[in-house]
């Protein structure tokens, strides 16, 4: 997949286009972005599923009429839940998680792939397990700029030039 939006952009609608997916599968669980304040974050009901970016590893560029590089960016989605077994439980979100969004395409990348789920740590009134995907894609530009062979005036013995 090409890519020409910005690299923000592109993580924000990532973020979007998860957001609305977990949504609709899920439609009884609350999905929303991780919280710019988590410490101070307090979630009511049985559980909650918060997506955020997480970071991006990029390869050498390769510049054949174009300057191409292929990315790999992760996406971390935490599950916020009272308990560990039943209809609303860690366990059995998680496997949902992992079902719902592996494989799927998501803007500008390849194949969503699951790299790393487990669980973080006990919190007041609830679990916090989180499970990690990678989604790889290229960024290209056109090599626009044309080399610079202007020369500044400068003076030789005297000689203006």
């Amino acid at each position: 997949m090409v890519n020409h939006l910005d690299s923000e952009a592109r993580e924000e609608t990532i973020i979007e286009e998860m957001i609305a997916r977990l949504k609709s599968q899920l439609p009884h669980i609350d999905v929303t972005h991780f919280p710019d304040n988590s410490e101070h974050f307090e979630f009511i009901g049985d559980c909650v599923l918060l997506v955020r970016y997480v970071d991006t590893d990029f390869n050498n560029p390769l510049t054949l009429g174009e300057l191409s590089q292929q990315d790999t960016s992760s996406y971390e989605i935490t599950v916020l839940t009272r308990s560990l077994y039943g209809n609303f439980g860690a366990l059995r979100l998680l496997k949902a998680v992992a079902n719902i969004i592996q494989g799927h395409q998501f803007f500008g990348s390849l194949q969503a792939q699951a790299k790393k789920a487990g669980f973080v740590q006990q919190e007041p009134n609830a679990w916090r397990h989180e499970i990690l995907f990678e989604l790889s894609g290229f960024t290209t530009q056109p090599v626009t700029q044309e080399p610079n062979y202007e020369i500044d005036q400068f003076t030789l013995e005297g000689v203006n030039c």
